[in-house]
């Protein structure tokens, strides 16, 4: 007899909940399957009927992850406000699930570096589809003039994800607590305005299509 699908479901749920404990304390070459059954209170052979092995529990969590995070970044940009709010709000929301995830979190890129597999393929194609979010919004910035015309999206994103998984791996492993909107806004400020004073900002543009030109001649 199947179980109800109610009853599945819950199941499902504290087994998994069990397995981000378990992979948080122990990560996941050291978390045995036998200690995620027994923190979720169920036999062991619950947890292989519901993920079939141990990399299918890390599957469902980084799929249930990205799911969420997926889901609350698409309802905030259906609220009214301007596409600059819309940047601080997705990146803050960002560091605040990535903080409190991040024991788990870290384990999924390491996993999807080992082989290419059915975890990686669906790893990359998570992370693509929701750093798409950022993209589409970098795109409508410049469209409506708030950034230049040369800028290019697909950078933007990189930069601004590459600072703040660096920032991730050497305070979040530390356990360091941190301001997320002063963070976010010192990331952004950086970013999108620069270290230098405005006053030497005069002529850095011809400056850089000097050293763009130097650089081409290069190759």
């Amino acid at each position: 007899m199947t179980q109800p699908q109610g009853k599945a479901a819950r199941t499902r749920k504290i087994i998994l909940e069990a397995a981000r404990q378990v992979f948080s304390e122990h990560g996941f070459d050291n978390a045995p399957t036998s200690e995620v059954a027994r923190v979720a209170e169920c036999a062991e052979g619950t947890v292989f009927l519901h993920f079939k092995n141990k990399r299918g529990l890390l599957l469902a969590l980084m799929q249930d992850f990205y799911d969420n995070l997926q889901s609350e970044s698409e309802a905030l940009l259906e609220k009214p406000c301007t596409d600059s709010q819309q940047l601080v709000r997705l990146a803050e929301l960002y560091l605040v699930e990535l903080e409190k995830n991040w024991p788990v979190v870290k384990l999924f890129g390491v996993r999807a570096r080992r082989a290419e597999d059915e975890f990686s393929s669906r790893f990359y194609a998570s992370n693509q589809r929701y750093t798409r979010l950022f993209v589409e919004l970098f795109e409508q910035m410049r469209e409506s003039g708030e950034f230049r015309r040369s800028v290019n999206p697909r950078r933007l994103r990189d930069m601004l994800f590459g600072a703040i998984e660096h920032y991730a791996l050497s305070h979040f492993d530390r356990g360091v607590r941190i301001d997320i909107p002063e963070l976010t806004a010192q990331i952004l400020d950086l970013l999108f305005y620069g270290a230098s004073e405005p006053s030497n900002l005069v002529g850095s543009e011809a400056k850089l299509d000097r050293i763009l030109a130097l650089l081409e001649r290069q190759v």
